[in-house]
């Protein structure tokens, strides 16, 4: 690096004599025993500060010593008699005598009465519930672009046999479904500047920001995992293609009553079972916390103590037990209902595919700065059956 060192311009055109008049002008008028405010002598030197600096040091310089001398004397009286509050404003306020506390009689300064919690506080982040509640597609390798799901079936018919009669044949057919695969990245920047001085604070600020730059990747997967992204061709759980969707005729609000509520709950939990002959079935659903609440403190009725939540859990059809809630359902649905999943736990429910875990790039140094790469890939979650998993949209509360 190099530094560099203003040299006037023995080119540049003179100075005009307005500017030199204008300079002038300012000056007597602090000479004759008034003060000038800072607007005042902002205004009437503006015009001066507009002037190219190289026209400025070019004419200065050709002045006689006489008039130099005299610019200078000039300049010093205004120095000497400029706005005290103007000259306040510049002072810093971590400096002589702003620094001491203004309970101490000046005698303590700001810090060092103040103490200092040994354990820094940690911001709050909502949970990533899709990360906890559903599984994981290992059948991806990571490099993969893409992933084919492929599914067979027989369809035909058998007859009563009689004599003369034609003999069906059943036939097998094939069918995939195409799922893609994207990358999610984000990284920490740094210089040597601020590693000296994270160092000499005692903060791993490095250690910080490695830890913030997963959570916020695995966020951003928690939420392709539950509501997809169309504009990257991805499927999330709530527009899972020939998934059911529902809309309940009850909201879950607390005007509802407990009959109503656990009609609408039984109708979309026995919706996989009625709709398939029994082959398929939910045995877990997951609420908006709205939802969730409402059903967990109102009462069954105003003879008993148990709520709609602990009756339902004790009578489904279906033997639901796992019930949970999760705050990506709630004002998620296309008017901003609250929303429930109803869901099958296992290899043919839903499952999260991430071919390439969190991974962390070595840090590259490029001058002074350092810079950490970090990624992951993710594709859309899979269901072996969508007609086991159920959605349900709700009016909010």
């Amino acid at each position: 690096m190099s530094s560099v060192i203003y040299e006037p311009n023995p080119n540049a055109p003179q100075l005009p004599a307005s500017a030199l008049e204008g300079l002038d002008s300012v000056i007597d008028t602090i000479n004759g025993g008034r003060h000038a405010t800072a607007a005042e002598v902002g205004a009437r030197l503006g015009a001066v500060a507009k002037r190219r600096f190289d026209s400025v040091f070019t004419d200065l310089g050709k002045l006689d010593p006489a008039k130099r001398k005299v610019i200078s004397e000039r300049a010093i009286e205004f120095a000497q008699r400029a706005d005290n509050q103007s000259i306040a404003k510049q002072i810093r306020f971590d400096s002589m005598n702003a620094a001491q506390r203004a309970d101490s009689d000046g005698f303590w300064f700001v810090r060092e009465l103040s103490h200092i919690l040994s354990r820094t506080w940690q911001e709050k982040y909502p949970a990533q519930t899709a990360w906890d509640l559903f599984g994981r597609n290992e059948a991806v390798p990571a490099g993969a672009r893409e992933f084919i799901a492929r599914r067979t079936s027989a369809r035909g018919e058998a007859r009563i046999y009689r004599a003369g009669t034609n003999v069906p044949v059943v036939k097998v057919a094939r069918s995939e479904m195409t799922f893609n695969i994207r990358t999610l990245v984000t990284s920490t920047s740094t210089d040597i500047f601020e590693q000296a001085a994270a160092s000499f604070g005692g903060f791993d600020k490095a250690a910080q920001e490695m830890a913030g730059a997963k959570r916020i990747l695995m966020e951003r997967a928690n939420e392709i995992f539950w509501r997809g992204d169309t504009n990257h061709q991805l499927f999330g759980m709530l527009n899972y293609p020939f998934t059911s969707e529902m809309y309940s005729a009850t909201p879950f609000v607390a005007s509802s009553s407990a009959d109503d509520m656990l009609d609408a709950l039984n109708t979309a939990a026995n919706f996989p079972e009625e709709q398939s002959n029994t082959v398929l079935r939910c045995d877990s659903v997951v609420m908006a916390p709205r939802i969730y609440n409402i059903l967990a403190q109102k009462q069954r009725s105003t003879a008993s103590d148990t709520t709609v939540l602990e009756y339902w859990i004790k009578t489904n059809a279906q033997g639901i037990r796992n019930v949970s809630k999760a705050h990506e359902l709630q004002a998620a649905g296309p008017g901003g209902e609250d929303g429930l999943f109803f869901y099958r736990q296992g290899p043919t429910g839903p499952l999260l595919t991430v071919p390439q875990p969190f991974a962390v790039l070595p840090a590259q140094q490029v001058g002074f700065q350092s810079v950490t790469l970090m990624y992951m890939t993710i594709g859309s979650p899979v269901m072996e059956e969508p007609g086991e998993q159920v959605v349900v949209w709700s009016p909010a509360a």
